[in-house]
């Protein structure tokens, strides 16, 4: 990596991690997280989610805790439409197998687990978020 694109990620970083403060600080707690919220919560986590990355970096982990930590168990629902909303906004291609790995690889336990089967049913099948693994 050259000095230039590293500065560029740093600031990326930066940026992303002051997102993450401001989602979670002032993040209603009666409502879910909106498909712009979580994308910026999990942009750390696309390298892994895209296959480009082997594992989750510590600022997805982080990124990823924070999101749970604030999500309300009323909420999970709407909170992982929202996620795979933000995902399929990306136009990536998102390993069903790795997001649905996310969690453990980070080392925060949803409830209930995510599984690849429900990873692809939170998207809509047109949407070419899933692709076979």
């Amino acid at each position: 990596m050259t000095t230039k694109t590293m500065r560029t990620v740093r600031r990326a970083a930066v940026a992303t991690t002051a997102a993450v403060v401001a989602v979670v600080a002032f993040a209603p707690t009666a409502q879910a997280y909106t498909s712009v919220e979580a994308g910026r919560l999990l942009s750390p986590c696309l390298p892994y989610l895209t296959n480009s990355a082997n594992a989750p970096s510590s600022q997805c982990a982080s990124s990823f805790r924070s999101l749970r930590v604030a999500s309300k168990p009323a909420n999970l629902a709407a909170d992982t439409q929202a996620i795979y909303q933000a995902l399929k906004s990306t136009q990536l291609s998102i390993s069903p197998v790795r997001a649905a790995a996310l969690p453990a690889a980070v080392g925060v336990p949803v409830f209930p687990a995510w599984t690849a089967a429900a990873t692809c049913l939170a998207v809509p099948p047109t949407s070419g978020v899933c692709t076979p693994t």
